[in-house]
This record gives structure tokens, C-alpha cells and sequence, in this order.
């Protein structure tokens, strides 16, 4: 039973449920934070889904990350992107800016996406952040 303990990830409980995103990348460090870079991004639409692109996300230098996928009352999307170790035992005493990309499977229709960042338990910024939003239709 310990086996399925070790795949749960630490996510907050406005998104219990959600699912991880196959096929998501990161990049590496692109560049230092500061008060005038703040993320964005893109939701496209293409047939049989979305790509979703942010850019100048901040997290810490070298830290993976993962995307967790919540779809609510079939129309309502919300991507959640994380460090996969939420309570690393060495901290790293930098920070990098990232892009990531996601492409998320959905079926045809009408949907409103919301992206959220959060940054591990340690950093104090923990709590999600909305970072991207929009509504946007799949062919």
C-alpha cells in the first residue's frame, strides 16, 4: 500500500482531485526575477484540446516542476504548475525564471481556464496564484 502513497502529490485542497498533466516540459533557467517581470501566458486552441504556454514563472534555480489538471462542471479549467518536491531539505539560495508548456486533451466545447502557480512549503508562497485566465473554445 506504501507504493500508492509515494505517487500522491502534496497539492492544495482547492485542487483534491486533480490529475497530472502528460506531456508537460520546463526549461531550464532563463533569467532573474524581479519586481518588473511578471507571468504570463497563452491558452491556444487546437483540435481535441489546448497548448497552454508561461513564461517568466518564478520558482527556485534547479527546481523540477510538475502541472496538475482540475475540469469542473465539464467547462471550467484550472492548471496548477509546482516544484514536484514541495518539502525539499536543502533549499536553494536563488531563484530562476521559467517557461513551461502543457498540452491538455479536451473535447469539443466551450471552457474558461484559470493557471495558478504555487512555490513549495518553505518559500512561503505556497498558496496559488493566478497567473493566466481566459475563455477559449476547442474545435
Amino acid at each position: 500500500m506504501w507504493f500508492l502513497l509515494l505517487g500522491c502529490a502534496d497539492l492544495p485542497v482547492a485542487f483534491e482531485g486533480a490529475t497530472p498533466v502528460p506531456g508537460f516540459e520546463q526549461s531550464g533557467c532563463l533569467g532573474e526575477p524581479s519586481p518588473a517581470i511578471a507571468a504570463h501566458g497563452t491558452i491556444t486552441s487546437i483540435t481535441g484540446g489546448v497548448d497552454v504556454w508561461l513564461a517568466d514563472l518564478p520558482f527556485r534555480c534547479e527546481q523540477r516542476l510538475e502541472a496538475f489538471m482540475l475540469v469542473e462542471e465539464r467547462t471550467e479549467v484550472s492548471l496548477l504548475v509546482q516544484p514536484i518536491d514541495m518539502d525539499p531539505e536543502e533549499v536553494a539560495k536563488c531563484d530562476c525564471l521559467y517557461e513551461v508548456t502543457a498540452h491538455i486533451v479536451l473535447t469539443t466545447g466551450h471552457y474558461n481556464m484559470d493557471v495558478y502557480i504555487r512555490g513549495d512549503h518553505s518559500s512561503g508562497h505556497d498558496s496559488p496564484k493566478l497567473v493566466a485566465w481566459g475563455p477559449f473554445e476547442v474545435p
